[in-house]
């Protein structure tokens, strides 16, 4: 099979009505419990897995060089693309992998085996050995400058924090508007609060032009300073009752069609 595409495909049916339960819409319902849904499969093109494997070639690889085959770009990126289509373990990210073209592994930089002159993609194992080895941060900050790259100029970033159900743990995002992607997070410390930490959520953040919204948290003073004067962005902050003196300045400034009652 060269390029991965057979030229002809030969079936032998089990069944004399095998053709006709294949064409029709819906198999009976007897045959509900032998279907499985289909492995994730990445809709990232080549030229999209290129820049997203540059995103992660420059990370540092802490494993041992003896044995090694992928590079840690590679593995990262292919976890990233995997994830993105909706694989939640190691062995979904292995399948997704799997199911890679020799282009498409080719642009990740894959390993190629000289005996078989043809890219490989990551195992299972290389998977978790690379995963549990990168710093979260790490890989959160690597992650977050891809979608940034692809985004309009002209796209507003927001930020909000949300506390992780059952762990304790509060998280601070900064995430495209019409994405959804996040391009920043990090944990709140215990003893601050989000306020404190916005600046160093999106100190890596390119927000020269850039419209960000926040919630009536970060409606402070020193918030839109640092937002207008440090970084040349602008803002969109909630006002709310418990601040009735700028909520009524906002009133009598501003145009009433354009103010949210």
């Amino acid at each position: 099979m060269a390029h991965d595409r057979p030229k002809e495909l030969w079936v032998l049916p089990l069944a004399k009505n095998a053709a006709r339960l294949l064409r029709s819409a819906e198999l009976p319902e007897s045959y509900h419990s032998a279907e499985s849904d289909p492995p994730p499969r990445s809709p990232l093109q080549a030229p999209q897995l290129a820049t997203l494997v540059d995103v992660f070639w420059v990370l540092p690889d802490a494993r041992r060089s003896q044995g090694r085959r992928h590079r840690v770009g590679c593995v990262l990126a292919c976890a990233a693309a995997a994830v993105m289509a909706g694989a939640r373990t190691y062995a979904d990210l292995a399948t997704v992998a799997g199911q890679f073209s020799q282009g498409q592994l080719r642009v990740l930089r894959a390993w190629r085996n000289s005996k078989t002159s043809r890219y490989e993609a990551p195992s299972e194992a290389t998977f978790w050995r690379v995963l549990s080895e990168v710093p979260a941060q790490t890989l959160d900050d690597a992650l977050g400058q891809w979608p940034l790259a692809h985004a309009p100029k002209e796209e507003a970033i927001a930020v909000d924090g949300k506390t992780v159900r059952g762990a304790g743990v509060h998280l601070f995002s900064a995430f495209l508007h019409s994405a959804q992607a996040v391009v920043s997070q990090q944990r709140v410390p215990e003893k601050t609060n989000e306020i404190t930490c916005l600046p160093e959520l999106l100190e890596k953040v390119p927000l020269e032009g850039k419209v960000v919204t926040a919630d009536a948290l970060h409606t402070q003073q020193a918030t839109a300073r640092h937002l207008v004067q440090d970084r040349g962005a602008d803002y969109v902050l909630v006002v709310k009752d418990n601040q009735q003196t700028l909520r009524q300045q906002c009133q009598h400034r501003l145009p009433q069609p354009a103010f949210s009652p």
